[in-house]
């Protein structure tokens, strides 16, 4: 059995029979947080009934590319938005191709194909 919680500070954990398995990773001294699914397929975790993004599956992209994702870098968090391929269509676990934007002088996308270290 897996279960979801959003704690006080502002962290999404998945659990799955009680081991902790995935988490945005984000903690901040918050009175409230608040997820919500839009419209557009967004889940933002935003912070005290405010418009601050802690953390958003947007810029998390897996296999499927919608309007409003970035492909691209984040130099405030010096993080890479990539593209990433399921292994299977029946395995979601990330696959053997990712497309990403490294930030050269003139930024260049690229795919990188297995073997690659996530």
């Amino acid at each position: 059995m897996a279960s979801l919680n959003l704690t006080s500070d502002g962290n999404l954990i998945l659990f799955e029979k009680g081991t902790k398995v995935w988490s945005t990773g984000t903690s901040a001294e918050l009175n409230s947080a608040r997820f919500q699914l839009l419209e557009a397929g967004n889940l933002p975790l935003t912070a005290d009934n405010s418009n601050r993004i802690l953390w958003q599956n947007f810029d998390h992209a897996r296999d499927t590319f919608l309007p409003g994702m970035k492909l691209g870098f984040d130099f405030r968090t010096n993080t890479s938005w990539q593209l990433v391929t399921w292994m299977s269509a029946a395995d979601p676990s990330p696959g053997r191709y990712v497309s990403e934007m490294e930030p050269y002088s003139v930024p260049d996308l690229f795919m990188l194909s297995a073997p690659y270290d996530f």
